[in-house]
């Protein structure tokens, strides 16, 4: 029930998992939309040892997109209290490119967080497949 509103404890999402890595929050992100045949974006919340204390759902797409922007991002985030957050989203073609929209959205989440002293650790892009995804960290210079 909890998920279908897009919020979830701990327990639900796997509960004191480190969310460090990016291969560990592609596995959680796998989870969280499976069977979704449409974008979906995740908030996972993160304490001071990045361990994960929740998840919000913060949008819901058609086949190629959901409208977000950095203000829908940080808002929980801010209130939640979080060290650090991730943000995921899955890309129902099966494709885990980022796409230009998921890079601007990056870049400015990134530029917002900066004076804030927030900690963006990574956005990461999944698909129904857990063994197929994409961290922006990873593969782009938007983090440094």
């Amino acid at each position: 029930r909890l998920k279908k509103a897009g919020v979830l404890r701990v327990a639900d999402v796997c509960a004191g998992d480190s969310a460090m890595s990016a291969s560990d929050v592609a596995r959680i992100g796998s989870a969280l939309v499976r069977g979704v045949p449409h974008e979906q974006v995740w908030l996972l919340l993160l304490n001071g040892r990045n361990a994960l204390q929740g998840a919000i759902r913060l949008a819901e797409g058609g086949l190629h997109g959901a409208a977000l922007t950095p203000a829908d991002v940080l808002r929980p985030v801010l209130t939640g209290g979080c060290g650090s957050f991730v943000l995921l989203h899955n890309h129902p073609s099966g494709d885990p490119m980022p796409s230009a929209a998921d890079v601007e959205l990056t870049r400015k989440i990134v530029g917002a967080c900066e004076p804030m002293g927030l900690h963006f650790l990574d956005h990461v892009v999944v698909t129904s497949d857990p063994n197929v995804w994409r961290s922006m960290r990873e593969i782009s210079h938007l983090f440094e």
